[in-house]
């Protein structure tokens, strides 16, 4: 008995360490990718040009500096070693090197990590945040439009003073906290841009930071913490049409009905003069317990013939809500 138990034991161990080698395997595949989409020119190009390359030899050039940053979103939540070492393991798979370094402290990686600044992860963020679908992918385009959408989220920040005098505490909170609003192609995911502050800055705010990224034959899908007369005429300003959710506050009044079930409507700005005509979309969600309330959309696309309801994609536009009918 205590013999079968033994040999259950030991299946159960082998299994074990051949999933956690999988899990490391992947770690350090994925890591090691880091050397193909942003291969040694290119970082160190941003280097120069971000002004921080070392004088003199160090064991923590800024060129691995870069590709640490870089890991540690990989790795998250895990300590400066170990995240140093899986990136040395994925960097000698990917395209070889490294052979017998050795580790420096925590403390060491920390003062590189500060040598090095913000100012190369930006310039390769900005050198690859494009748009990569093409017509064959799914979700990608939609009636000859390039389907793009913004959206935000917020996370905490470690406590100190530097963090605390750039970054808000909310209400409430314990720690400081940083928004984030991003850009990105539908379909793959691709970011176009992203623009990040203290979550003292509001979404629109931040989200009008990118409008240069917009242009047209795009189609910006937006849920409802975006939508106000100012952002949308600056939005259309750049070429770009839209598809954006608006909240019950906002009052649109039914102006024409249109043959699809949908009709033209104003938004409304702050002056009296502030008008621009939208066409209101209004459907529901089916699901097992019924029908949910009413949602809409506004859209500068007015023609029912060039862009019928029941083709929009409302889907995207309802954050990955699912069964759509028009009303």
């Amino acid at each position: 008995m205590a013999m079968s138990y033994a040999v259950r034991w030991d299946d159960q161990l082998v299994a074990d360490n051949k999933a956690a080698d999988r899990v490391r395997l992947a770690d350090e595949v994925s890591i090691g990718l880091l050397a193909t989409v942003f291969p040694d020119e290119r970082v160190i190009a941003a280097i120069e040009e971000a002004g921080v390359k070392e004088q003199r030899n160090r064991a923590l050039p800024a060129r691995l500096m870069v590709y640490f940053t870089l890991a540690l979103w990989l790795d998250f939540g895990k300590g400066y070693v170990r995240v140093l070492t899986g990136l040395l393991t994925g960097l000698r798979w990917a395209c070889g090197g490294w052979g017998g370094y050795t580790i420096p402290t925590d403390g060491a990686i920390s003062l590189a990590r500060g040598r090095l600044g913000d100012k190369p992860l930006t310039l390769l963020f900005d050198g690859s945040a494009h748009a990569v679908g093409t017509s064959g992918m799914d979700g990608v385009f939609w009636r000859g439009r390039r389907l793009v959408a913004v959206d935000g989220t917020v996370f905490d920040l470690p406590r100190g003073k530097d963090n605390e005098a750039e970054y808000a505490i909310p209400e409430g909170g314990k720690r400081p906290q940083a928004r984030l609003v991003a850009l990105a192609e539908c379909g793959t995911l691709a970011l176009l841009g992203a623009e990040c502050d203290s979550i003292a800055v509001g979404e629109r705010t931040l989200f009008e930071r990118l409008l240069p990224r917009l242009g047209p034959a795009m189609l910006l899908l937006a849920d409802r913490g975006f939508p106000s007369y100012d952002l949308y005429v600056k939005t259309l300003a750049t070429g770009a049409d839209v598809l954006w959710r608006v909240s019950a506050s906002f009052t649109l009044p039914v102006i024409t009905p249109l043959t699809d079930g949908t009709y033209l409507s104003e938004l409304r700005g702050a002056r009296k003069k502030d008008r621009v005509t939208v066409r209101v979309i209004e459907y529901s969600i089916r699901d097992d317990d019924g029908i949910s309330e009413v949602f809409a959309l506004i859209t500068n696309l007015l023609d029912p013939e060039q862009a019928p309801a029941l083709d929009w994609p409302v889907t995207t536009a309802n954050a990955g809500t699912s069964n759509c009918c028009s009303d």
